[in-house]
């Protein structure tokens, strides 16, 4: 998720240079919601998913993931990935 929010700051930052402005992180329910949306604290208990093993096939044909935990990793990784070519990008201007 903090991936996420890094990736949501690189890009309007660089709509801010441009002079495009966007919302907030305060407001991003304003748009969709008459009320903000309540915190909810993540619940680290009950980590079950109901599709059964956390895994997918990769092009090669190999199985991926034994668990949720693997499968944050990969995605964290998948979003490096992304924020890195973002950055790359911005710097063409």
């Amino acid at each position: 998720m903090m991936h996420l929010f890094l990736l949501l700051e690189l890009i309007q930052g660089v709509l801010a240079v441009i002079g495009i402005h966007t919302l907030t992180a305060e407001n991003y329910a304003a748009p969709c919601y008459s009320a903000p949306l309540p915190s909810l604290t993540p619940n680290y208990e009950n980590r079950t998913i109901p599709w059964g093993s956390p895994s997918f096939t990769l092009p090669n044909g190999t199985v991926c993931c034994d668990t949720l935990s693997q499968v944050r990793i990969g995605i964290n990784a998948v979003d490096d990935q992304l924020l890195a070519l973002l950055a790359q990008r911005v710097a063409y201007g």
